[in-house]
């Protein structure tokens, strides 16, 4: 049995250009690299309307 689900990054400094920001980014772009789907958001707010809108468009 095979799972695809996307791996869920919550980090604040996902997108800033910090080292912190560029750290997380580059720990992501190695999983991704490794065959993994990455979904970086900055807060649990985000993740939520990214839930919704998947909810939304798969009913």
């Amino acid at each position: 049995m095979k799972f695809r689900f996307p791996l869920v990054i919550i980090d604040e400094d996902f997108r800033s250009e910090n080292t912190s920001g560029l750290g997380i980014r580059a720990l992501a772009a190695a999983i991704e690299k490794e065959g993994m789907e990455i979904l970086g958001v900055t807060s649990y707010g985000d993740l939520s309307q990214f839930a919704q809108q998947q909810s939304r468009a798969s009913g």
